[in-house]
């Protein structure tokens, strides 16, 4: 498994995801190549040392 970082842009905003793809190698993704996310799934994060939570993102990637 890998960790990539994805930033999602839309009218006026932007957000960076972590993404956790699933994949015996590295994806050979360059800076500010456009991937496709593929069966995106969002696992429940939480911890009760901070009592944080947030969504893990888990995928697959077309590039």
């Amino acid at each position: 498994m890998w960790a990539v970082q994805l930033y999602a842009l839309s009218e006026g905003s932007a957000e960076v995801i972590n993404v956790t793809v699933v994949s015996p190698v590295m994806p050979a993704v360059a800076v500010r190549q456009p991937v496709v996310p593929m069966d995106l799934e969002a696992l429940p994060w939480s911890t009760t040392v901070t009592g944080r939570s947030a969504p893990v993102w888990c995928s697959g990637l077309r590039l």
